[in-house]
């Protein structure tokens, strides 16, 4: 199983595995037909695997909207404690 470390929000991952192998160029993508995300190399939603058809190409999704939306909620989220320290006890 490998294990993502992001290079910044909507950015690249780099891909780790227990054995040491590493990849990079992983990006978040959604499967345009069904919604699915994925981590894929270079962002290609056709390398989803979803059970739904996938067409001919690479299909370049890393700017789709349901992400897009996904970004900007999570930095907004950021700052709604302001700068108090947030327990969940």
């Amino acid at each position: 199983m490998s294990r993502p470390v992001e290079n910044g929000i909507g950015g690249d991952f780099e891909m780790y595995s227990p054995e040491g192998n590493w990849d990079n160029y992983y990006y978040l993508c959604v499967f345009p037909d069904c919604g699915a995300v994925g981590l894929k190399f270079s962002g290609r939603s056709s390398r989803i695997e979803c059970g739904f058809p996938h067409t001919a190409g690479k299909n370049y999704t890393t700017a789709h909207p349901a992400l897009l939306n996904a970004y900007a909620a999570g930095r907004a989220a950021q700052f709604e404690h302001g700068d108090r320290e947030v327990s969940s006890h």
